[in-house]
């Protein structure tokens, strides 16, 4: 069989599918895939990867209003950028999927950013519901795949004394979320 090459939202950092950005909070997660929204938003390159312009739809879910506007304006992004930034949106797992599903059919998105896994499943206890964030992630996964399309989960690693030797094993309760994600930043 011959395939294309992949589709990349940012060339051999983060490709079609869903990816997974984990960190400590505060260490940046959020200002990096603003960073990253800009790169694809405006075109160009980002850490001297080129990056094809695309549309980019940001789910800002810790961020108000103000916290946003703040965070665009130090990040300089300008009017001709391509992002639409949402901060309120229905959990994934009442209605939120479908609501992401009719918004990315009726734009041609080329990255999702999802800022943070905890906020967009609200209610969900992440430790011990791994049925809901699994059913979630791979729905996610599906539609990024299906659409061709970049899916980019922010979440968090474990605290400093527990750190795994292995990054990955780091994203809090790991197993479920990283078997379903076609990469992983960490």
């Amino acid at each position: 069989a011959t395939f294309p090459p992949p589709k990349w939202a940012v060339e051999d950092l983060i490709p079609e599918g869903l990816s997974i950005v984990g960190g400590r909070p505060k260490v940046g997660k959020s200002w990096f895939m603003l960073q990253v929204a800009h790169a694809v938003g405006s075109g160009g390159c980002l850490f001297d990867r080129p990056v094809e312009r695309g549309r980019v739809f940001y789910l800002a879910l810790e961020d108000n209003p103000r916290r946003l506007q703040d965070r665009i304006r130090k990040q300089k992004l300008s009017g001709s950028v391509d992002i639409t930034f949402e901060h309120k949106w229905r959990p994934l797992h009442k209605g939120g999927l479908d609501d992401l599903l009719a918004e990315l059919v009726a734009h041609d998105y080329s990255l999702v950013v999802i800022d943070t896994m905890a906020r967009a499943l609200r209610g969900v206890d992440l430790k011990n519901d791994q049925t809901t964030v699994s059913q979630a992630l791979d729905l996610l996964q599906r539609i990024a795949l299906e659409r061709g399309i970049a899916i980019v989960l922010i979440d968090h690693t474990r605290k400093s004394s527990d750190f795994a030797a292995d990054p990955v094993d780091d994203i809090i309760n790991s197993t479920e979320k990283t078997a379903m994600a076609d990469a992983i930043l960490a």
